[in-house]
């Protein structure tokens, strides 16, 4: 089958989820529910009435038949991942993260050689195209990603691999920290695992590098797509620089008192006889409480239907990004937001202009 002809599955941002119940069957839950947590995170199962505590624990699959599920279809299909290496999976992977380590390794206080055992040796994964992009974002506020340059890759699997029969649930089995070893322990190149935490409920799999035959690659976010997004003048944006320039007006009263001191008036632990310290703590809330409502704003207008799960996790993770750059400006902010965005909102734009990138073949390939 020719490269460009890979079989796509698509599952779009706006999902919703099934929950398993302890009879062993699961029930339908939507994105809204799930984000209102309605009946204090609780709904009946469809099958035996009994309650069902949802959230990740009980993710279920989506769909019993999923495609993924067919051995000859794995190498058929389209897999995605994301990362912050320009050229991966690169060759120069094991030597780049032993530097990092060895800079951590005193301060952290931990073993290089038994970290570097761990993280070179761990199989790669790969998802549908939502779960690599929700992935992203995950990494963006959970790993100290938010400022780094993250770039999406389609990948190709080799055909006649060995495929491990059925597929892993990541709740109770091991799968998402598959190491390469074991994975040659138990025979075979790829691991189906049911995701728990990125598009939940679709599969994924645990593979062997050398299960890789070539791959895509397009950096995010993706330039041809900004180009595209209209100019728009959010509401809200002006009263973050409102509120911005007080706090920061605020805060220069105290410019002789340490952050340390501030914190103690704040909570009344230091005297505060002009409520100085009190002031800059609200102009501070002021500045949070406007940025909030800024990103509400830019979330209905770049994403209105987009499932209210993604949206929070896209909103952390550009979060992240703000925080890590230094950006301050709602109307850069506002820029990065809408091309982000497109991610979620033109999946079929992004595959298409990824589509049409050269591959680049792995390993044995190459």
């Amino acid at each position: 089958m020719p490269q460009d002809q890979l079989v796509e599955r698509r599952d779009g941002f706006n999902y919703g989820y099934r929950m398993r119940c302890e009879c062993g069957r699961s029930s339908l839950l939507s994105a809204r529910d799930y984000a209102d947590e309605i009946n204090e995170a609780h709904l009946d199962c469809e099958h035996c009435g009994a309650g069902i505590h949802f959230g990740r624990a009980v993710i279920a699959i989506r769909d019993e038949h999923d495609l993924a599920l067919d051995d000859e279809m794995v190498s058929r299909f389209a897999w995605y991942h994301t990362s912050t290496w320009p050229n991966w999976p690169s060759p120069d992977y094991a030597n780049q993260t032993k530097l990092k380590l060895k800079e951590s390794a005193g301060r952290l206080g931990f073993s290089v050689e038994r970290a570097l055992e761990k993280v070179t040796t761990q199989a790669f994964h790969l998802g549908t195209y939502e779960a690599a992009v929700e992935n992203m974002f995950r990494r963006m506020r959970d790993q100290a990603d938010g400022g780094a340059q993250f770039h999406l890759y389609r990948v190709k699997l080799r055909p006649g691999l060995r495929i491990e029969e059925g597929y892993r649930d990541e709740n109770l089995d091991e799968a998402a920290q598959l190491t390469v070893p074991e994975l040659e322990a138990s025979g075979v190149d790829v691991v189906r695992y049911l995701n728990a935490h990125e598009a939940e409920g679709t599969l994924s799999v645990a593979v062997q590098p050398d299960a890789l035959a070539s791959v895509q690659q397009i950096a995010v976010p993706v330039a041809q797509l900004a180009d595209e997004v209209p100019g728009t003048d959010p509401v809200g944006a002006s009263d973050v620089v409102v509120a911005q320039r007080e706090s920061d007006q605020a805060s220069a009263m105290l410019r002789d008192v340490s952050v340390y001191e501030r914190r103690l008036m704040k909570f009344g632990l230091r005297p505060d006889p002009d409520g100085l310290g009190r002031v800059a703590a609200d102009r501070q809330m002021e500045v949070y409480e406007k940025w909030t409502a800024f990103e509400d704003e830019l979330a209905r207008l770049y994403m209105p239907d987009i499932s209210p799960m993604v949206v929070v996790d896209f909103q952390q993770g550009l979060r992240s990004w703000r925080g890590a750059v230094g950006c301050v400006e709602p109307d850069r902010f506002s820029e990065r937001v809408s091309q982000m965005a497109a991610l979620v909102t033109e999946p079929e734009k992004v595959i298409r202009l990824l589509s049409q990138q050269s591959w680049r073949a792995i390993g044995r390939g190459a």
